[in-house]
């Protein structure tokens, strides 16, 4: 759309819906903020189709070429300055796995598959387990040339074949899209929210929905201004209200993402009227003109720059958030006033499109060539560091253990595979607490074990590779470990911080135990219905029906043990709760826990319940060139304190043994996030293995006789 045509209340919305996920990124709020990218959605399909159609209006055709050059014109010189940026920042302050999987993201963003990149890696817009990627944003921008890879194509066939006037094909074509791609969206959500997040399949509606309100704007039926200005001004609020009343506990793209797409077409069909969003003391005012023009400059950098503020000064700090903010706008007034307004101005194409791709390729070659060191030089430093402390002394023998099948017990099939036994001190608490406190107080960084690169896939094996946190009837019995002659059964119950403590229980059993895991994410073993997450509202059906079918489990083996772990952040989970980390809510979970305890008591001869540990910081993250071990580190919360008195009180009345682990953690309320040469957790919450096998000593005197 050229400067003649430009309207003013298109530009303010644009405006808005930067403002709004700009906000929501870098300050929390409005939490439904990111439907500012919905907005977008619909404003581009609006925009692209009504382009299409004059063209097809004034020459009689529709020119490919010409609309992929204009694409290119419009997305490459500021795409790929970004990608090539963020590439150098990473190398500047990320260290390990993290620089070199910045690059790969940053591959997947130049082709335009970004998002179905990070829908194959299982990443979570809203929760991820791993660090979000400084390139995740890109994963927009691929769902729109994705379908214009397609929508052209689509109206040329569809002209071509009816030969009747485009505005009414388009509009069949385009409702036909919104139909299917809508009714998958709404599936795609309910059975893999996070997924549905990136597809262009469940975002296609969006674009066709803004495609369809350009064929009504063709067909130049216009509404009254005294009706089209009121409406322009509610769907205005529809989209405020939406953003303040979506956040991350709901389904999306679902149900909810029609109120604000559907209001940004309205606004689309009927703002450009007087009095309407376009007016000089509304969207048309100088500011927000200008922050519309440079509203994709500015989406593309701000997340960037808030990723690296938040690992350079700290994840949530308001130094973070200042530096973010400020870096986010500076680059986007250069990129905005230096390269993509003279490039979406100039006459000549080509030489203007190209000349920076081939800057961009050749800074991003060097790059690579960069990231295939093994180690960079942040990471040569922390090799060369000494270590704060040797592991226990290991020593390895053989003996035999189950090996995971799908046939019944007695047919199973055995391995000889090494097992580590550790041979430790006379009192291997007291060394592991010692370690703990010169961990603590830590000032560089020393060589890792498991290393930093390796962290994501470092969790207990029985998770990442077994699949063993979701166990149901498919694969019980596969997921049973230790000897198959056992004579001795235990069962683990809970949610992903038992399986977090598999690795050191397999090693502290006696011989003749076996263990079978009866674990589901996020569903705590208490006698209550939760949440799934904070903000939902009603219980998690897939947890009772777990608990029942655990129950009965139970029930039918009578094992000679049962192993509970929770993790702490379920006790603000119960659907009957008050205020999050309350005393309210630490006495809610003592009533459940005791509940279950009760139910669980008489079905085995003992239980043993095993404390949440306190978690960390996120050493993908928080490991940096700038940080010391320190960073990573937590103070120990009060909340941590309500939960453990409650399990341990509840244990008690029950005759449970209760496991506090916080002096194998923690020492003098300090938790570090690595102890010794180990990494605590992987993800910030859960044992590495190699950290859960290292308590196999401490652990062992709880289970003999």
């Amino acid at each position: 759309m050229n400067r003649s045509t430009l309207r003013a209340d298109i530009q303010g919305l644009r405006a808005l819906a930067a403002s709004l996920v700009v906000a929501a990124h870098v300050f929390g709020v409005p939490a439904g903020g990111f439907v500012g990218v919905d907005v977008f959605f619909v404003i581009s399909g609006f925009l692209i189709t009504g382009l299409l159609l004059r063209e097809k209006d004034i020459t009689g055709r529709v020119s490919l070429r010409n609309f992929y050059l204009r694409r290119a014109r419009r997305i490459l010189p500021v795409a790929l300055i970004v990608l090539v940026a963020t590439n150098v920042a990473a190398r500047a302050i990320f260290i390990g796995a993290r620089v070199h999987q910045t690059f790969v993201d940053s591959l997947w963003a130049f082709v335009f598959a970004g998002n179905l990149h990070f829908a194959q890696l299982g990443t979570s817009y809203f929760d991820a387990q791993r660090p979000h990627s400084a390139l995740l944003h890109f994963w927009s921008l691929a769902v729109e040339e994705q379908f214009y890879v397609v929508w052209p194509c689509l109206l040329l066939l569809a002209l071509v074949v009816t030969r009747r006037r485009a505005p009414v094909v388009v509009g069949v074509v385009a409702s036909v899209v919104i139909v299917c791609s809508f009714a998958f969206a709404l599936q795609k959500t309910a059975s893999n929210a996070a997924a549905s997040y990136f597809l262009p399949t469940t975002r296609a509606w969006e674009l066709a929905l803004g495609a369809l309100t350009a064929t009504v704007v063709a067909s130049r039926r216009r509404v009254a201004a005294s009706v089209a200005a009121p409406m322009a001004w509610i769907g205005l609020g529809v989209i405020v209200v939406s953003a303040f009343v979506i956040d991350a506990s709901t389904p999306f793209p679902g149900l909810a993402t029609v109120a604000p797409v559907v209001a940004t077409a309205v606004v689309l069909g009927v703002g450009d009227v007087a009095n309407g969003l376009g007016a000089r003391w509304a969207f048309g005012a100088r500011p927000w003109q200008f922050l519309g023009g440079a509203s994709y400059s500015l989406y593309l950098w701000h997340w960037p720059a808030l990723i690296f503020a938040e690992a350079y000064y700290g994840k949530g700090t308001a130094t973070a958030r200042a530096v973010a903010l400020s870096a986010g706008l500076g680059l986007t007034a250069f990129t905005y006033l230096l390269v993509e307004r003279p490039v979406h101005v100039a006459r000549h194409i080509r030489p203007l499109v190209l000349a920076p791709t081939a800057l961009a390729l050749s800074a991003t070659t060097v790059l690579m060539a960069g990231t295939a060191v093994p180690l960079t030089p942040a990471v040569a430093h922390i090799a060369a560091s000494t270590a704060l402390g040797p592991p226990p002394t290991t020593t390895t023998s053989t003996t035999t253990e189950r090996a995971p099948a799908t046939a019944p017990a007695t047919t199973q099939t055995t391995r000889r595979v090494a097992r580590t036994t550790t041979t430790a001190p006379p009192d291997d608490a007291a060394v592991l607490r010692d370690l703990v406190r010169v961990s603590t107080q830590a000032t560089t960084w020393g060589p890792l074990d498991p290393s930093l690169d390796s962290l994501p896939n470092a969790g207990a094996p029985e998770w990442i590779v077994d699949k063993c946190l979701n166990v149901d009837a498919a694969n019980k019995s596969k997921c049973v470990y230790g000897n198959p002659q056992a004579r001795h059964l235990a069962m683990l119950l809970g949610d992903s911080i038992a399986v977090s403590y598999l690795p050191g229980l397999r090693n502290a059993l006696p011989p003749d135990w076996e263990i079978q895991v009866l674990t589901m994410s996020l569903c705590p073993m208490v006698d209550a219905p939760t949440r799934q997450y904070m903000n939902s509202q009603s219980a998690d059906t897939r947890c009772a029906e777990h608990q029942q079918w655990v129950h009965e489990q139970v029930e039918a083996a009578r094992p000679d043990l049962i192993i509970m772990a929770n993790a702490i952040s379920s006790a603000n989970r119960l659907v009957d709760h008050g205020e999050k980390d309350s005393a309210d809510n630490a006495s809610r979970w003592h009533d459940a826990f005791d509940r279950e305890l009760a139910r669980l008591s008489p079905l085995t001869y003992r239980i043993v319940v095993m404390g949440s540990p306190t978690g960390t910081g996120n050493l993908q993250e928080c490991a940096t060139s700038n940080s010391t071990p320190r960073d990573c580190a937590i103070d120990l919360y009060p909340f941590w304190g309500m939960i453990r008195d409650a399990e341990r009180s509840a244990a008690a009345d029950h005759g449970a043994t209760y496991i506090d682990p916080l002096g194998w953690i923690c020492y003098d309320g300090v938790c570090p996030a690595v102890i010794g040469t180990t990494p605590v957790n992987w993800d910030g919450n859960h044992f590495t293995a190699a950290f859960s096998r290292r308590l196999a000593p401490v652990l062992a005197p709880y289970f003999k006789g």
